[in-house]
């Protein structure tokens, strides 16, 4: 019964504006990997004016998060939004992603995420690479897991591309644990203490209660500076690139939106 009940949740992704497909798959392929849910491409929701500053030419993060509020539902353990263009949250020149913690809803931009943003020559895998880590990261921060500070793990936060390339794609042992934890409570055995240098503290207002209980934080020190202090002062580029002409993801499902094909396994909702 408690499997049946898990299998029917889901992830959705949300495409703002125009996205490739093509995107927007590859990111629920990977989605659909890291979290075991299956994930849905939903209709597109179109920004207000309101929500972007032509001075700035970027969105306003929190607009964004607002405009996705309306899309979460019972059965979805997270809602995840792409943006193609910038965005900025708060007093932060840039982000590359953003989340409510323990409301499970999060938006990813991916201007920065592309080379030719810095004026250099365009690689397609490696900006792919960077969506899917960013979309990985975002949505496990969303529906509460506590931000890593292993160099190596999906949940570290990033605010420098060279620290976005140099992480993995998959979680740490204690991520690990803490996302069964979470997400399959059922299948999840009690995680082993974090070691020294793993935050555990959570982000962001507190949200919807999951099916699981939250763990004990254990607060330690950091290993390193805090890098979003620096992240104005390192990457700051001219502009943002120019459009891509091709088939744009436009189209408005009815509200049962369709499933994305599972490079893992075919399942019936």
């Amino acid at each position: 019964m408690e499997r049946s009940r898990e299998q029917r949740r889901e992830i959705l992704l949300v495409p703002i504006g125009r996205v490739l497909v093509e995107i927007l798959e590859e990111i629920a392929v990977a989605l659909r990997k890291a979290y075991r849910f299956h994930v849905r491409i939903g209709r597109s929701e179109e920004p207000d004016n309101e929500m972007y500053s032509d001075q700035r030419r970027q969105y306003n993060a929190a607009s964004l998060l607002n405009l996705l509020a309306g899309r979460r539902r019972d059965n979805l353990a997270a809602v995840l939004g792409v943006v193609e263009g910038d965005m900025f949250a708060g007093d932060k020149s840039f982000v590359f992603g953003i989340n409510l913690s323990g409301q499970r809803t999060g938006v990813i931009a991916l201007a920065r995420l592309r080379d030719e943003f810095y004026k250099k020559r365009s690689q397609r895998e490696l900006f792919l690479r960077r969506a899917v880590t960013e979309a990985i990261c975002q949505v496990g921060l969303a529906v509460g897991i506590p931000p890593c500070s292993q160099k190596k793990c999906v949940l570290l936060t990033t605010s420098t591309l060279w620290r976005m390339d140099e992480k993995g794609q998959s979680f740490c042992k204690f991520c690990q644990e803490r996302m069964e934890l979470k997400l399959h409570p059922g299948r999840a055995a009690a995680p082993e203490s974090a070691p020294i240098g793993m935050e555990t503290a959570g982000q962001g207002p507190e949200g919807e209660a999951l099916v699981a209980p939250q763990m004990e934080e254990h607060k330690t020190r950091p290993e390193r500076e805090d890098e979003s202090q620096l992240s104005a002062e390192i990457i700051e580029p001219e502009g943002p690139p120019s459009a891509e002409e091709a088939a744009l993801h436009t189209q408005n499902e009815e509200a049962d939106e369709p499933l994305v094909a599972d490079a893992l396994k075919q399942e019936e909702v």
